[in-house]
C-alpha cells in the first residue's frame, strides 16, 4: 500500500533540493576562491599520527570499518541492491517508488560524474591516502550517490508506513548511513572535507528534486480513488 504524500512532505523536499543546492553552491565558491578559509587540509592532518601522511590516527579497526563503509556505498554494491528493491516495488505495482530509487541512484552517479568533470579539482596527494582512488575529488561522487539513495529509501519507507517509529528509524537509518559514508572518504585521505560537505548538499539536492518529481499529487490521488470506486460500481 502507497500513502498519499502530504503537503507537509513537499515542503521538505523543496527545503531538501534549495537547501542542498545552495549549500553545494556556497561550498563550490569557497573551493573556486582558491585561497578561502577550508579546514581541508587541518582535518586531514589530524586524522594522521603527528600530522605523517599515511600513519592514520586510532586503532586499526577504524580504518577496516571506513573501508567497509566505503566499500558498501560504491555504485556497483549498493547499486545492485537498490535495482532488487526497485523490482520489488515495481512488482508491486510501486511505480512512482521504483522510479524514485533509479532516478537517485543512477542519476546521481551521473551528477557526481559530471560535477566532477567541471571542477577538476585533484584529491589529497597520495601519500595522506589509506586507499586506491582515482580522477578528481570534488564533489565526492560515492557520497553523493549514497545520500541520495539513503533518503530516498528513507522515503519510501515514509510512503509506504504511517507508523511514526519506523518512519524515523528509516530517516535515522539513512542519515548515519549517508555520514558514515561521507566520513569514512574523509578519513581514508581519498577526499578533502569540502569534498564530502559538496556531496552531501549535491546529494540531498537531487534528492528533493527527485521527491517532488515522483510525488503523487492529491488531484491523482483523488482520480484514483474515483476509477477504483467506478470498477466497484460496475
Amino acid at each position: 500500500m502507497e500513502l498519499q504524500t502530504s503537503h507537509k512532505d513537499a515542503k521538505v523536499l523543496a527545503a531538501a533540493a534549495v537547501g542542498g543546492a545552495c549549500a553545494f553552491a556556497a561550498t563550490a565558491a569557497l573551493v573556486m576562491a582558491g585561497n578561502a578559509p577550508l579546514p581541508d587540509l587541518w582535518v586531514l592532518e589530524h586524522l594522521r599520527t603527528a600530522k605523517t601522511p599515511g600513519l592514520a590516527v586510532g586503532p586499526a579497526a577504524i580504518t577496516v570499518i571506513a573501508s567497509a563503509a566505503s566499500a558498501a556505498a560504491s555504485p556497483a554494491l549498493a547499486g545492485s541492491a537498490t535495482a532488487i528493491v526497485a523490482l520489488a516495488l515495481i512488482v508491486r505495482r510501486r511505480w512512482r517508488d521504483a522510479v524514485l530509487l533509479a532516478a537517485t541512484g543512477a542519476g546521481g552517479v551521473v551528477l557526481g560524474l559530471f560535477l566532477k568533470t567541471m571542477f577538476e579539482r585533484e584529491r589529497p596527494d597520495e601519500a595522506w591516502r589509506l586507499a586506491e582512488a582515482n580522477g578528481p575529488g570534488f564533489p565526492s561522487t560515492q557520497t553523493l550517490f549514497a545520500t541520495a539513495l539513503a533518503l530516498s529509501l528513507a522515503l519510501v519507507v515514509r510512503r509506504s508506513t504511517a507508523r511514526q517509529s519506523a518512519r524515523a528509524l528509516a530517516l535515522g537509518a539513512a542519515v548515519i548511513s549517508a555520514g558514515l559514508v561521507g566520513l569514512s572518504r574523509i578519513y581514508l585521505g581519498v577526499h578533502w572535507t569540502s569534498d564530502v560537505v559538496a556531496a552531501w548538499s549535491a546529494g540531498a539536492a537531487w534528492f528533493g528534486l527527485c521527491g517532488l518529481a515522483t510525488q503523487e499529487t492529491k488531484s491523482s490521488h483523488d482520480r484514483l480513488m474515483w476509477r477504483r470506486q467506478s470498477c466497484r460500481l460496475q
